[in-house]
């Protein structure tokens, strides 16, 4: 018969995702008690990969958030720093081409997140919008 405190620690380890043969070797316990064990507590295992899997959504949710905020912030930098130039200076064509990627990396990311109609342009006013569309339109100009 095994402890109560094993049973405890296979079925922790079996929702945690280990294998029977890893969770035979970590508890000093034969591999056909580990499965029999799990057997025995499955509805209880099966609750803990639910939740464990919950919590890992979570995290990968959180971490595509902040990095969605931070390519955000990169990107209103940049337009800033591009309303301020003067486009017919050769940085410039770099700086439109790491404002590219960055909004390419950050459409990846919110298509997985956002729904369909939110805008990168929501906290920015008029007057920036403005400035940001004349620098886009001078860049185009330049560029042909």
């Amino acid at each position: 018969m095994t402890s109560l405190e094993k049973q405890n620690e296979i079925v922790r380890l079996r929702g945690l995702g280990n294998s029977y043969d890893s969770i035979a070797s970590i508890t000093n316990v034969s591999k056909p008690t580990v499965i029999k064990t799990c057997s025995t507590f499955s509805s209880e295992i099966e609750n803990l990969q639910a939740k464990n899997h919950e919590h890992t959504q979570s995290d990968l949710m959180y971490s595509i958030e902040k990095r969605s905020e931070m390519y955000q912030d990169l990107i209103k930098k940049l337009y800033a720093e591009i309303a301020k130039r003067d486009l017919t200076e050769l940085d410039t064509d770099k700086l439109f081409s790491v404002l590219e990627k960055t909004e390419r990396a950050l459409s990846v990311i919110e298509a997985r997140v956002r729904p369909k109609g939110n805008n990168d342009f929501d906290g920015l006013s008029d007057d920036k919008l403005a400035i940001i569309a004349n620098a886009g339109q001078n860049a185009l100009l330049k560029a042909l």
